[in-house]
């Protein structure tokens, strides 16, 4: 499996290799093309559910399927990135935000060949993982 951050493609990066807050003009098409160029090398890559991003894997016909927290999970999710290490702008940027992106993903069409939600205390398993895969 890969877990590609997006994060490391939508923005220009400084003289050191840190993210500057300008916005990456070859974002998204430099996003999935390291996402083609993974695909066959791992089994799994785990994406940005961003829509500009289920959008460019349409278009690119990259088979997906959308995985997402059910919209009560706020404070779960929050808990979850603390433990993960999210910082504190990131998480705060999350919960100003939790409202629209959860009514972006009950609203639109793009996911992929199907989207499946986490319920609280629920996690991507291998047999959640396999089922996805499968399907």
């Amino acid at each position: 499996m890969l877990d590609s951050d997006s994060s490391e493609f939508s923005w220009v990066k400084d003289d050191e290799g840190n993210n500057t807050k300008e916005r990456n003009s070859e974002f998204p098409k430099n996003y999935i093309e390291h996402i083609k160029n993974n695909i066959g090398k791992v089994d799994i890559i785990f994406v940005s559910s961003h829509k500009q991003v289920r959008q460019a894997l349409d278009e690119a016909g990259i088979r997906y399927c959308t995985v997402y927290p059910k919209d009560t999970m706020l404070n779960e999710w929050v808990g979850r990135m603390y433990r993960r290490g999210n910082d504190s702008k990131f998480i705060q940027f999350i919960i100003d935000n939790w409202d629209s992106f959860m009514k972006e993903i009950w609203y639109e069409d793009n996911h992929g060949f199907g989207i499946h939600y986490l319920g609280n205390n629920a996690y991507l398993d291998l047999p959640t993982l396999d089922f996805l895969y499968n399907w």
